[in-house]
């Protein structure tokens, strides 16, 4: 099944530069408890990581940060993935929750350039760095993943298990979007149908010894 998202984005969010801080100055940005996750692009590592303030978190690479905002009114961040996207790119699935509810918000996000090239593509908004909203109010889903599957598209993966008297049952979407470089284009969400196929018997090869 095949699910529309008119609607579904974000149209601005705030990006501010901020001076990298040594790690032994500023624990509390690293804390241990805090959701990151990182991703190797062109070669260097880049950092992910939830802020103390809600609904923000920082992209560090190089000498440079830059500090995102998912939504207003801001949510908890509760899971990050990113990966490489394209030659010197990042792409990210962030997952939000709302405090009282326990409903989750999900976003993509896109950086066109972590080469530090910053005037050929600026990280600023409509410029290089976008993120938008892909499926909202939605039940507690595990993010399975992102993948640059060809050319600049991406598509993410939740899934969600439920144990019953009948046997498994899973539940889930899969976001595609095939140029995610601004929030206007809303790519499309599919519903995952899951089939039960019956355990086969495994098969036993016993070496003899030479």
């Amino acid at each position: 099944m095949r699910l529309p998202l008119t609607g579904w984005f974000i149209s601005s969010f705030a990006l501010s530069f901020l001076p990298v801080p040594d790690a032994t100055v500023n624990a509390a940005d690293h804390a241990r408890d805090r959701v990151q996750a990182a991703a190797i692009v062109a070669g260097e590592t880049v950092l992910l990581q939830a802020r103390s303030t809600p609904g923000e978190f920082t992209i560090s690479f190089a000498d440079k940060k830059i500090v995102v905002k998912t939504s207003n009114p801001p949510r908890r961040i509760t899971e990050i993935k990113a990966i490489q996207w394209m030659s010197s790119g990042l792409a990210a699935v962030v997952e939000t929750e709302a405090e009282k509810s326990g409903e989750r918000d999900y976003f993509w996000l896109t950086v066109f350039s972590l080469d530090g090239s910053t005037e050929a593509t600026p990280l600023e908004e409509g410029h290089g760095c976008t993120i938008a909203k892909f499926l909202g109010k939605a039940p507690d889903f595990d993010v399975n993943g992102i993948v640059n599957s060809q050319g600049d598209s991406i598509h993410i993966t939740l899934s969600k298990q439920e144990r019953t008297k009948s046997g498994d049952t899973f539940t889930g979407y899969v976001y595609v979007n095939n140029c995610p470089v601004s929030p206007v284009v809303a790519g499309e969400l599919f519903a995952l149908a899951a089939t039960h196929i019956e355990p086969r018997q495994p098969t036993l090869r016993v070496l003899a010894p030479k």
